[in-house]
């Protein structure tokens, strides 16, 4: 199981920029940026500081909603959370770049999968729990529906055994904290 950290960024948030350089140091190996009022001119500056940062910890960078800033500089990937077609987005980067999307329905999943969708974040948690994943795991395994979905929410360590029985390959989460305790050895003894 990996840990997705989701952090907004812009040149007015440089201490947002110290947070994810720590949680990469700390093991995080996912770095998804949120999507800002800033534009993309903005943020590229502090987008290719942190891909940079990302390359030499063999860490993933996705950027959320902007398509084309993830091919311009690129990221690895795109996360669409604001309804954004996934076929469009897919025509517009290309099959190199990962595309990830907000979902929490099964048919939405599906769909998504089809489109061309290479992970989904699921959530929030807890409004969907432990079990609501199990489920969706289920049935998307029972429709061939093989995806890495990975829970979003207010997560917290101890939430970690819990979320590691359904079946979900990774745990997205914007609280630093997190990375705080030992996090990679209790998702690893419970993975």
């Amino acid at each position: 199981m990996n840990v997705q950290f989701l952090i907004p960024i812009s040149n007015k948030l440089p201490e947002n920029e110290q947070k994810a350089l720590s949680v990469l140091d700390k093991g995080c190996k996912w770095l998804r940026i949120a999507k800002t009022e800033a534009s993309d001119d903005e943020v590229r500056p502090v987008i290719e500081r942190l891909l940079k940062a990302c390359k030499a910890h063999k860490a993933t960078l996705v950027i959320d909603d902007r398509p084309n800033l993830a091919k311009v500089v690129e990221a690895d990937g795109v996360h669409l959370s604001d309804g954004k077609s996934i076929a469009e987005t897919r025509q517009l980067i290309g099959e190199e770049l990962i595309i990830g999307a907000t979902l929490s329905e099964f048919d939405a999943i599906v769909q998504a999968k089809s489109q061309g969708a290479d992970y989904i974040d699921c959530g929030p948690y807890p409004g969907i729990d432990a079990l609501g994943l199990k489920n969706l795991m289920v049935r998307l395994y029972e429709a061939d529906c093989a995806l890495p979905i990975s829970a979003y929410g207010r997560i917290v360590p101890n939430d970690v055994p819990a979320i590691a029985q359904t079946g979900v390959r990774a745990i997205t989460t914007s609280d630093e904290t997190f990375f705080e305790k030992d996090i990679f050895t209790i998702i690893h003894k419970f993975s």
